[in-house]
């Protein structure tokens, strides 16, 4: 199993929002995995997200994933 949706203790999520273009994506971690993402607008990065599924992700990777140089919040639960 997994967390999905960034509920459970030891998860977080890396969101990106851009309205102007219509663009959100959202990363949900658990205990440092990649559990769960939701991409609108822009989705070239979904098959990269499902096959890293499970798996860890460095800090460049989700920042890479989400645009450089585009401010991503990281929130814990």
């Amino acid at each position: 199993g997994g967390d999905g949706r960034g509920i459970e203790a030891g998860s977080s999520t890396l969101v990106f929002s851009n309205p102007e273009k219509s663009q959100y994506r959202k990363l949900v971690f658990l205990n440092g995995k990649l559990t769960g993402f939701i991409l609108i607008g822009q989705t070239e990065n979904a098959g990269v997200l499902l096959h890293r599924l499970g798996k860890e992700l460095s800090g460049q990777e989700c920042h890479d994933l989400l645009e450089q140089g585009v401010a991503a919040e990281l929130a814990t639960m």
